[in-house]
């Protein structure tokens, strides 16, 4: 199969598939939200805990469904609590907990492992250090992505077993505190396994122990991680490793890949070829790699064509190049700025897919796949016009990981703002975002978005995000235009949503005479007319020539002149609807009669406005009635027909 043909079919795959949480291949009404945040009030859920360390030692076989081990942590209370509530699925059943050389009494319900007071309440900023053992088999969770999962793969049917946690994965296999707003410090992961096979985890791999039959691979990890970061992946796998330099600086980035045997001769030159490129990109970008004093890696499950963002080593079900891409851009959006809460999810997925068309504008093949992005990921983003990208109910995870709103309207709306405020403050902007001290291994809004890009580009950008980020649907335009000489007269209407006008920065381009000319429109309101010098006979118009706007494909016109007929006009009870000419006379003249020619309505109309509806005075009975249009010496004239 050829690699056109196959990139083209990973494009139709994106439409359709947003696996595993994760977006594969190249896409890698009203205002909803009543009061903007402060930038610092980062609104995340209920954050009980700050976990100083969180420590997992657990045994597995990639070939049975079964966990055991336990989790030592210690944390700090942010509140007094007579009893702390650990995630935690009923399946999994905890032999005891103790800390230090005391045990401590616990109770498990079917989400939760409750652990009371010794004295009846555990003082408000106490430090607590304890251990817990468990074991079982993990639970399949429906409302969910795998978030512990066994197969096999290649022509020997090797096992490999992996773990997927979010959203509300991390209880179906440890006990966790899975809410968003809780990061940990440090994280240690200690897996057993049968030897002959290895285990990825998070940071730098410390040791491998040997012990009868079986090898325990210790990976520590040092920076701030949200607990549904933390993967593991489990098979027979051949190992590369490489340290990328990013130019520009004295800076490398140490590499760790396991790749199943079967798949090594594919993966291992992609990765060798494509992954330095992006890790550039966006190293200059948006700044330098997260964890750079650790690793970035991957480890191969057996997802269809998804992936996830594991902190410092993404799980890949396939190598991609959009999902290699994908994967490596949430270690700046999504890992090292969190979304605070799963209504902001955009924060992270619509980042990544949208970062895939950075990579593609220019890196892979001269950028011959960025137009097929733009086309298809709008495509997605107006299927349907219902839905925000704000997500209302996050009780669901087909709701919080709509492709439709989080992956595809969400990267087209970063795509299309880049527009709106050029390259250079889009960048700066998210650059501050991406460094500010109070966000950076913490969790963000989306109203902290927008304050930076606000910041960058001295625009006020509420009513972008109002309609596009917390409102549904998207506009469609109608551009109609007539050139007298050297002058471009245009005139530009928001056909639809009605009434709820989305202001932005249109883009038009002029044809004409083997040359062109790049027009910028600041539409506010329902309609503006323009004058434009162009200096060519135009032949043609074209709206959105570069695909910069989430918007319908819009009406454009050439219209005449009035003595050629451009006039139109409708008749509903009392209102009267009108598309007037370009060429209207200031203080034209507007009349109404009915067939016994009695005047029934007179006015002036104000050129400034092609479309207008006017109220009648009078309440017109069903009948023919003569519409007439004075413009200076020109007199046109329409027959209306009022139905009953």
């Amino acid at each position: 199969m050829g690699k056109g043909f196959i990139i083209i079919i990973g494009l139709l795959q994106l439409m359709a598939w947003k696996a595993y949480g994760q977006v594969p291949e190249l896409m890698g009404g009203c205002k909803m939200h009543p009061h903007s945040q402060n930038r610092v009030a980062v609104s995340a859920d209920f954050n009980p805990v700050r976990i100083f360390k969180q420590h997992l030692s657990i045994a597995l076989d990639p070939a049975v469904r079964h966990i055991s081990g336990q989790v030592h942590y210690r944390l700090q209370l942010t509140e007094a609590r007579p009893q702390l509530a650990i995630d935690l699925d009923a399946a999994l059943q905890v032999d005891s907990v103790w800390s230090g050389n005391q045990s401590l009494s616990f109770s498990q319900n079917p989400l939760q492992l409750l652990l009371p007071a010794p004295n009846g309440l555990w003082p408000a900023d106490s430090t607590l250090e304890f251990s817990v053992q468990y074991a079982g088999i993990p639970p399949v969770n429906p409302n969910g992505f795998g978030s512990f999962m066994t197969a096999k793969h290649g022509p020997d049917s090797v096992p490999v077993l992996w773990t997927l946690s979010q959203p509300y994965g991390c209880r179906d296999w440890w006990p966790a505190f899975q809410t968003l707003g809780i990061r940990a410090d440090s994280t240690w992961l200690s897996v057993n396994i049968p030897i002959g096979y290895r285990s990825g985890g998070p940071g730098l791999l410390q040791r491998i122990d040997t012990l009868g039959g079986r090898v325990t691979y210790h990976w520590q990890h040092h920076y701030s991680m949200p607990p549904y970061l933390l993967g593991l992946a489990v098979s027979e796998y051949e190992v590369l490793e490489q340290r990328i330099p990013i130019a520009g600086s004295t800076d490398t980035v140490f590499v760790q890949d396991y790749v199943y045997l079967e798949d090594t001769a594919y993966a291992f030159p992609r990765l060798r070829e494509l992954l330095p490129p992006m890790l550039q990109r966006f190293s200059d970008l948006f700044g330098p790699y997260p964890y750079l004093t650790e690793k970035y890696g991957h480890m191969q499950i057996s997802i269809f064509s998804g992936g996830m963002e594991h902190s410092t080593m993404s799980s890949m079900g396939s190598w991609d190049y959009s999902l290699m891409v994908h994967e490596l851009a949430h270690q700046w959006f999504g890992n090292k700025i969190t979304c605070a809460s799963w209504r902001d999810i955009w924060v992270n997925e619509g980042f990544a897919t949208w970062m895939v068309s950075l990579c593609l504008e220019d890196l892979l093949d001269n950028g011959f796949w960025w137009p097929g992005w733009k086309h298809l990921t709008r495509l997605s983003a107006l299927r349907v016009p219902e839905g925000s990208i704000f997500v209302r109910d996050t009780a669901l995870t087909t709701t919080i990981f709509s492709q439709r709103l989080t992956y595809h309207k969400a990267s087209f709306v970063l795509h299309g703002l880049r527009y709106q405020i050029g390259d250079s403050a889009m960048f700066a902007g998210l650059r501050s975002y991406m460094n500010d001290p109070q966000l950076s291994w913490g969790f963000a809004t989306t109203e902290h978005i927008r304050y930076f890009l606000e910041q960058a580009s001295g625009q006020d950008l509420r009513g972008y995000f109002d309609r596009y980020i917390y409102g549904a649907g998207y506009p469609r335009y109608q551009v109609n235009w007539q050139q007298q000489g050297n002058q471009l007269k245009l005139h530009t209407r928001q056909l639809l949503p009605q009434g709820l006008p989305f202001a932005q920065k249109l883009p038009i381009r002029a044809y004409g005479d083997g040359d062109s000319l790049d027009i910028h429109i600041d539409f506010r309101g329902s309609q503006r007319s323009d004058v434009v010098i162009v200096p060519f006979t135009i032949d043609s118009l074209v709206f959105d020539p570069d695909i910069f706007v989430l918007s319908e494909p819009a009406v454009v016109q050439r219209l005449s002149s009035l003595q050629q007929g451009n006039f139109f006009a409708s008749l509903n009870n009392d209102v009267l609807q009108l598309q007037l000419p370009f060429d209207l006379q200031p203080n034209a003249e507007l009349r109404l009669y009915d067939l016994q020619g009695r005047l029934l309505h007179w006015q002036f109309v104000p050129a400034e406005q092609l479309y207008q509806e006017i109220r009648l005075t009078q309440w017109l009975q069903p009948g023919m009635y003569l519409l007439q249009l004075q413009s200076g010496n020109e007199q046109a004239t329409k027959k209306l027909i009022l139905a009953q």
